[in-house]
């Protein structure tokens, strides 16, 4: 399976909260794209001080890339409640 935040990605998904990931049994914050057959994630890149790090060069987010062993859990979706 494959889920990404990316609109320009194959794996995009529109409600990327129902989405765990997590990569060697830690969970992953900040994830932009994970590929459990590929067994990597792209995350957000933090700085020692656990800050969003921001490329200027490209006026974006700077990111990395996690390799190892790639699980995506599912959550069940939330139902709107019925009011009668």
């Amino acid at each position: 399976m494959r889920v990404s935040v990316d609109r320009f990605d194959p794996g995009f998904v529109r409600d990327p909260q129902r989405y765990d990931v997590i990569v060697n049994g830690a969970p992953i914050k900040h994830c932009i794209t994970a590929d459990e057959e590929a067994g990597i994630a792209i995350v957000v890149k933090l700085d020692e001080r656990g800050k969003i790090v921001v490329d200027r060069s490209r006026e974006s987010l700077a990111r990395e890339m996690i390799e190892g062993e790639v699980k995506i859990v599912v959550r069940p979706a939330q139902h709107a409640l019925l009011r009668g």
